[in-house]
């Protein structure tokens, strides 16, 4: 799980916001659970401040394992043995599952394994099951001969207690082996019939092992309670960069996606800050790889930033674009103007050079009125992120100090309010569909819009561990909504 885990213990990263060991505290608590017993090694300080911090109200004991490098979990609750007393619930930190896992649980009058019946998986521990008995836990188990997958909860009756800890004493101070996986000690003791114990169906209820970022995206949609809510939001506005396209190719999924959007009948707008194109070169390139849009199904930040300066009933400009895109801002009625212009415009312009940017310097330290479309500093490419107007953005600021007054596209609200003004929807009606942190998922900080990142773009899944945004739906592809929308 590296990176994440460089600043944080895995059982800290979040799933849809929240700390795997938030959703196992949430579940145990839930059902009546008091008194949590939790072993630490890696970054143990940080894993007993959540806790005290986030429940002041629960009675925990923390068991550390300095030798959590050389050793294996047997060994952490080797270390915890003295709180083995009574019944007790064992479970890895690494798991993210339903509470109703644990209310079965603690109803169970023997020593039970949690158990996904009928389920295999091969990196998961499996069991086999002979008349209602478990005789081994394994994850070298044949699935001809799997009853299930053990989920890594388990129940343990007060009479077994002390049988597990002679088992796990006998590997360690006897055997001399302090590497061994719990499930070791566990399968040695139900294969010998030293404990008895029997399988617990899980039934319906979600569980997740999480072991790497792949596990980390299938539990970020399994227990993402706002995927379901999709089915009911009413316009989408979907970003091209990152999210649909990568330079003039679709992202995988891209296409189905839109195409699921059309059958449904679903309002759709991709949503743009790239301002190197004019909206019918956006159309015909949308066109040419096969999403089959209107040029009423595209918004673009330099299309924002024409409206807003004919409303301001600015007409003589100072651009620096493109020269189709200076063509474009001509058609539209804008002038452009070298000597007094009423106003600045700087886009993403593809073909920019040093005395363009000493012009625009030059305006820009006179105090004249300066916008930009966007603020993206980079844009998704094959062979890696390139240029965008943020960097020439920067050079401005370097040389004059001073930052655009205004920018057009994502993240200003004023880029989509039209459109939902024109339908009558609100921004409780509405999903922004995006690469970006700063741009896309900024765009519904401070209100209902529904936020979804993809992965596909800029943004890996790393940086969103550590950003303040608001993220509601973090998704590996398009195709992970398909069946949502």
């Amino acid at each position: 799980m590296r990176p994440m885990t460089d600043k944080k213990p895995k059982t800290l990263i979040k799933v849809n916001g929240k700390p795997m060991l938030g959703y196992i505290i949430d579940s145990l608590t839930e059902n009546g659970v008091r008194e949590i017993v939790i072993c630490t090694g890696y970054k143990s300080s940080q894993i007993v401040n959540f806790c005290e911090n986030n429940y002041p109200s629960i009675n925990f004991s923390f068991v550390e394992n300095k030798e959590f490098e050389e050793t294996n979990n047997m060994y952490s609750l080797f270390l915890a043995k003295k709180h083995l007393k009574g019944n007790v619930i064992l479970m890895n930190a690494d798991l993210v599952f339903d509470a109703g896992i644990i209310g079965g649980l603690v109803k169970q009058k023997r020593t039970v394994v949690a158990v996904d019946k009928g389920r295999y998986l091969e990196e998961s521990m499996k069991v086999i099951v002979k008349n209602g008995i478990i005789k081994s836990i394994s994850k070298k188990i044949i699935e001809k001969e799997a009853y299930g997958c053990s989920i890594d909860i388990y129940k343990i009756d007060k009479k077994d207690t002390n049988t597990l800890i002679l088992e796990m004493n006998r590997i360690i101070n006897i055997n001399r082996d302090r590497n061994q996986w719990t499930e070791v000690m566990l399968d040695n003791l139900f294969s010998s019939g030293k404990i008895v114990a029997n399988p617990f169906n899980i039934g319906k209820n979600r569980w997740y092992e999480i072991d790497n970022y792949e596990d980390l995206g299938a539990a970020e949609v399994l227990f993402n309670e706002k995927i379901e809510e999709l089915k009911n939001k009413k316009i989408f506005f979907i970003d091209r960069d990152g999210t649909l396209t990568i330079e003039n190719e679709t992202i995988s999924g891209a296409l189905d996606f839109i195409n699921v959007l059309k059958k449904k009948n679903r309002k759709f707008f991709v949503a743009t800050n790239n301002s190197s194109r004019t909206p019918k070169e956006h159309l015909a390139r949308f066109n040419k790889i096969g999403l089959g849009l209107k040029e009423c199904n595209i918004l673009v930040s330099s299309a924002s930033a024409v409206a807003f300066l004919k409303q301001k009933k600015i007409k003589k400009v100072f651009w620096v674009a493109n020269k189709n895109v200076s063509k474009y801002f001509s058609e539209e009625g804008l002038k452009y103007e070298e000597k007094n212009p009423e106003a600045i415009l700087l886009t993403y312009d593809d073909e920019i050079n040093y005395q363009k940017i000493q012009k625009l310097t030059n305006f820009v330290r006179k105090g004249i009125p300066y916008y930009a479309t966007h603020m993206d500093v980079v844009c998704p490419a094959k062979d890696g992120v390139i240029p965008d107007i943020g960097t020439f953005i920067k050079i401005v600021e370097m040389t004059t100090g001073i930052l655009p007054n205004k920018f057009f596209g994502k993240p200003d609200k004023s880029f989509i309010d039209p459109i939902l003004k024109k339908y009558g929807f609100t921004y409780r009606d509405a999903v922004i569909i995006g690469d970006r942190l700063y741009t896309d998922m900024k765009l519904a900080e401070n209100s209902p819009i529904t936020s979804v990142l993809v992965l596909t773009g800029e943004t890996k899944r790393e940086d969103c561990e550590f950003a303040e945004n608001k993220i509601d739906i973090i998704i590996s592809n398009l195709i992970c909504l398909r069946k949502f929308i």
